[in-house]
């Protein structure tokens, strides 16, 4: 029940990604998904292939949701949403793989700090001016992430881990913030406020949530974006799986 003329399409999408069915559960219900974004068209193809029937509403006369592709003229387009992937993101690269799609490698950036009023490039480790231990100095911001979790028993596939988080994780990780923890494993200040600095300040939060950003941030270095406009993308799967007859691109 997609706004507009995209129903059709999504559904056939849907039906089409939904073959063969994972193992089925015994008793089908019809589930209700709100938003045809992508994390509500990833759920509303894992039901599918659980063999329930599923109905997915969408308010715009499009899917996509935050992923949306703005035309530049001359075939140049601009993101206005998530515009690259990583490696290390297993259902992406199914998709991909799926539809056969070109991609493109991207540089990854090197940014440039500015802490309290002193800057430094991210390339020149040697040159940072920060309060770091010995241990973090000439080392970069992923590699000193990377030990310090490594130390504290939690790595960057965890959150890809289907059996996580488990009872023993979510207790262990829920009631002690990102920092603390770090701390714990002996960062110092200086480290997390280059890791706020560098990923966004989310090291005062609980630990067990700062999880699913660092194994973006941080567990691949490898970056990718689609040769296409995402949005571009989404329609031509969608006109590659239609067989209604009664599709039409929203303008």
């Amino acid at each position: 029940m997609l706004g507009g003329s995209a129903s059709a399409s999504a559904a056939a999408l849907l039906s089409q990604l939904a073959q063969p069915a994972i193992a089925r559960t015994r008793w089908t219900k019809h589930v209700l998904v709100l938003g045809a974004g992508m994390s509500g068209l990833a759920a509303a193809l894992a039901l599918l292939r659980a063999g329930h029937q599923v109905t997915v509403i969408e308010r715009q006369n499009r899917i996509g949701g935050r992923l949306l592709s703005l035309p530049l003229g001359d075939g140049m387009f601009s993101e206005a949403g998530g515009g690259h992937f990583r490696s290390n993101m297993p259902y992406v690269l199914g998709y991909i793989r799926h539809f056969n799609l070109p991609v493109l490698s991207l540089n990854n950036g090197m940014p440039r700090y500015v802490i309290q009023g002193q800057t430094a490039n991210a390339a020149n480790l040697a040159r940072w001016p920060w309060a770091l231990t010995d241990e973090e100095r000439n080392v970069s911001v992923s590699s000193n992430l990377l030990r310090y979790l490594h130390g504290a028993g939690v790595d960057t596939d965890t959150v890809l881990d289907t059996r996580l988080p488990d009872p023993e994780t979510i207790e262990r990780l829920s009631n002690i913030s990102l920092r603390e923890l770090l701390k714990g494993q002996g960062a110092s200040d200086a480290f997390c406020s280059l890791l706020d600095v560098h990923d966004g300040p989310f090291s005062g939060g609980p630990a067990l949530m700062a999880l699913a950003s660092i194994a973006y941030h941080h567990g691949d270095p490898a970056l990718y974006a689609s040769r296409a406009a995402t949005t571009a993308c989404l329609w031509r799967w969608l006109a590659r799986l239609d067989t209604s007859g009664s599709r039409s691109k929203p303008k």
